[in-house]
């Protein structure tokens, strides 16, 4: 222990690396000297079903070879993929990085359902649009 009271653990502990972690969280930034705030992070969108269901039609009508690539949509893609979501909702107010956001989301929880569906007992209701499956395979 240090004569203040604190414990010394030895490097590269599991200790000894949350600390470290907690120190450098609390460090003063060196661009902006002051300390980091969440503020000036980018916030979420809230999206309802029918702008999920906007955005992934117009995600589908710009899923061709001309928009994009192996690696997904272009810039001028996103750009235009953008312009058309607001001008088709226009009484939403969401960014580029939102949208994109919204599409990673989106993917991600399709993934998901379409390796649960392939599971062993799991169907899919098409009249409520939802997995089916046996109850003990709901429980944790």
């Amino acid at each position: 222990m240090h004569s203040k009271g604190t414990p010394v653990y030895p490097k590269g502990s599991p200790k000894f690396n949350l600390m470290q972690a907690q120190k450098s969280m609390k460090k003063v930034s060196p661009k902006y000297g002051k300390k980091y705030s969440p503020i000036g992070e980018k916030t979420r969108a809230t999206w309802s079903r029918a702008l999920e269901k906007s955005l992934v039609e117009i995600l589908h009508e710009h899923n061709t070879t001309y928009h994009r690539s192996q690696n997904g949509w272009n810039s001028e893609t996103w750009n235009l993929m953008v312009s058309i979501f607001q001008q088709r909702n226009p009484h939403v107010n969401v960014k580029k990085s939102q949208i994109q956001d919204k599409e990673k989301d989106l993917k991600r929880d399709y993934r998901a359902l379409r390796e649960a569906r392939k599971q062993s007992g799991v169907g899919w209701n098409e009249a409520k649009s939802m997995l089916q499956a046996e109850p003990h395979l709901w429980v944790c």
